[in-house]
């Protein structure tokens, strides 16, 4: 798993494709001439190649139709297999995208990982993962790493028990609203169980705008 957190890296770094037909330029002249120039990009810099304010439309021609689970997806949510800048750690993306702004929040659920009653690889993949954030973004405000109390919390064969009873938390947070970065302003890195021998990473990232939309859509749920 050591190659992971280069590869983590990766994802948040910039990724290119191809813009506009660069076959001819006109010269000062008004003349067009065949243009050998290296092909104009597009860089798309946020998380997994993601960025503020996609548009759904955007967001399904750069990863094709066949990229979308079509039972989750609907109305405000956009649930897909793979991402501009996927990574291979990740099993889907959730994404979040409002009809005015467009993309404000992603969802990168890691892939299931197979562990043992004290989820040391599900905990060596959250910590890799934490490294990974943490070289772009620096390091997380908060970390929260403890078992609520009860028996679960007596041994660590118990580790994944607790984790899957919702009674233990392991949870890194970044908290960038006052100073975003790409127009990030939260990220969460969290070990979820999903029995006890079984579990995954989950990466969560807002985006400027997010915590608005969730305002207006409780405004509207309450009339």
């Amino acid at each position: 798993m050591k190659c992971f957190v280069i590869a983590l890296f990766s994802v948040v770094m910039s990724a290119t494709m191809l813009a506009g037909d660069n076959s001819y330029r006109v010269t000062s002249d008004g003349r067009p001439v065949l243009d050998t120039s290296p092909p104009r990009t597009v860089v798309y810099g946020g998380p997994f190649g993601f960025e503020k304010g996609m548009t759904r439309a955007q967001i399904v021609e750069l990863v094709g139709k066949d990229a979308i689970h079509t039972d989750p997806s609907r109305d405000d949510v956009l649930w897909l297999n793979t991402a501009p800048k996927s990574h291979p750690a990740f099993a889907s993306y959730i994404l979040i995208i409002s009809p005015e702004n467009g993309l404000l929040k992603v969802v990168g659920v890691g892939k299931t990982i197979d562990v043992g009653d004290d989820g040391s690889d599900l905990r060596e993949a959250f910590e890799e993962t934490v490294t990974g954030v943490a070289q772009e973004y620096g390091m997380p405000k908060d970390s929260f790493d403890f078992c609520a109390g009860g028996t679960e919390c007596d041994s660590a064969r118990f580790w994944m028990t607790s984790l899957l009873n919702k009674n233990r938390t392991l949870s890194d947070v970044w908290d960038l609203a006052s100073n975003p970065l790409n127009h990030v302003t939260g990220i969460e890195v969290e070990a979820k169980a999903l029995k006890t021998n079984r579990g995954y990473v989950r990466y969560v990232c807002e985006f400027e705008g997010f915590s608005q939309y969730v305002e207006e859509k409780n405004t509207v749920s309450r009339r």
